[in-house]
Parts: C-alpha cells; sequence; structure tokens
C-alpha cells in the first residue's frame, strides 16, 4: 500500500465511529512515518539482521562519520576494517566498540567508541586504517508524499492503518467518551495480536542460518503491546 492507501483505510475504519475524524494529509503521513520507524526499532532490538544494512565508510583521522549514510542507522550492530590501509590489520577484522568512559580500557586492538554517529578511534587504533564496514540496522525515509511506499513487510502495513486510526480517534472533538474508551480498546487488541505475529516473524526470519553448534532458531520473546 501507498501512504496515501493507508490514510484512506484508516479513514474508513475511523469514519465508523465518527464522521469529524481529521482529515489533513500531512499530520496522517507524519503519524505513520513515526510508527513505521517504531517497529523498525522493535525489529532491531529482536533481530539485527532483519532490517541489515552494510556500508563501508571512510575513516579521517581515526573517525568514520555515520551521519550521511543512506538509509541512515537506526542501530549498529557491528563495525568491522574494510580497508587495512598501512596497518597491521586484516580485512574483516571487528573493531571492539567500547563506552567512553572505558576510553583507557587495555582491551584488544583495534578500539573505538560510537557516539553521535560517530566511530572515533581509541588511541592510534585506527590511525592507519582506510576505511570501516559498518553493519547496522536501517530506518526507513519520512513518509511525505501520497504515493510514498512504507518499507514495513506487506503483511504488516495493517499495523499503520490501525495505529493511524487509534491517533485519530483520540484526536475526534466532541465524540462519545465511552464510544472513545470502547474503540481504542477494541483497535489495541488487534493490534497486540498483530504486533506478537510481527515480533515472531522477525525473530524467526533467519531459521535456516547455519552456526558451528548446528541449524538453530532464536528464542521469541513474548509479545508485547508497543514497538
Amino acid at each position: 500500500m501507498t501512504v496515501e492507501e493507508i490514510v484512506i483505510a484508516a479513514l474508513a475504519r475511523g469514519l465508523e465511529f465518527s464522521n469529524e475524524v481529521p482529515v489533513t494529509r500531512s499530520v496522517h503521513y507524519r503519524r505513520i512515518t513515526v510508527r513505521q520507524q517504531q517497529l523498525f526499532v522493535r525489529a532491531a532490538e529482536i533481530n539485527s539482521d532483519y532490517f541489515g544494512v552494510t556500508a563501508s565508510v571512510a575513516l579521517v583521522a581515526g573517525v568514520a562519520d555515520l551521519s550521511p549514510l543512506t538509509p541512515a542507522a537506526e542501530r549498529v550492530a557491528q563495525v568491522r576494517i574494510n580497508g587495512v590501509g598501512t596497518s597491521p590489520y586484516v580485512t574483516g577484522t571487528p573493531v571492539n566498540i567500547i563506552p567512553i568512559e572505558d576510553a583507557s580500557y587495555s582491551g584488544l586492538a583495534p578500539r573505538a567508541t560510537l557516539r553521535d554517529y560517530k566511530v572515533t578511534q581509541v588511541g592510534a587504533d585506527l590511525a592507519l586504517v582506510a576505511s570501516v564496514w559498518i553493519d547496522y540496522s536501517k530506518r526507513p525515509p519520512d513518509l511525505i508524499y501520497a504515493a510514498d511506499v512504507p518499507q514495513l513487510p506487506a503483511q504488516f502495513q495493517e499495523l499503520l492503518v490501525i495505529d493511524d486510526t487509534k491517533w485519530m480517534i483520540r484526536r475526534t472533538a466532541g465524540m462519545d467518551k465511552g464510544l472513545r474508551t470502547e474503540a481504542i480498546a477494541s483497535l489495541e487488541a488487534e493490534e497486540i495480536e498483530l504486533v506478537g505475529e510481527y515480533e515472531k516473524h522477525v525473530e524467526r526470519f533467519q531459521l535456516a542460518e547455519e552456526s558451528r553448534f548446528g541449524r538453530t532458531a532464536r528464542p521469541l520473546s513474548r509479545p508485547r503491546a508497543e514497538a
């Protein structure tokens, strides 16, 4: 569905409860954008590979700036050396990301901190490295135009419809409070069930993966109402 088709579906559901629901498109598109980003964040928490992307970023004075990445990074899963430059490392060597308060950590090089979308070397660990691979979960772009298409899998785009409908009902002036409460409760029950299916789908996405311990499945978490 396009973002406009999602709004139309949400309006149809909202009109079941009131004929005065908000119809301004820009606010609907913004709400759908936010909800999709929330669902991407939840996916990144469960399985960083589901919306996973890998990009090479050049190092300048031991710093890799991730802010220009397209698609944008939601959560970084791993940093690996790509262009070894004149360093002693080999391609694919993991970079140990450590907290800033532990910047004097004496663990194995190469080490770096990750703050404000910048990978910054500790000491001179990456001084001779040309570039690094950034393995990360992406953030979906904003939905601005009617023809924009959400990146959420099609079978779960109903979550965007449900959330937009809830948003409309909460903002419908003059709606009977009892009817509003009943409508939102019904939509939330539907949403909880579908969010559970979404989380299960994300967790089980790699059921075919192999490890040195054999083929394994990730343990399932309990369904959550909100992403």
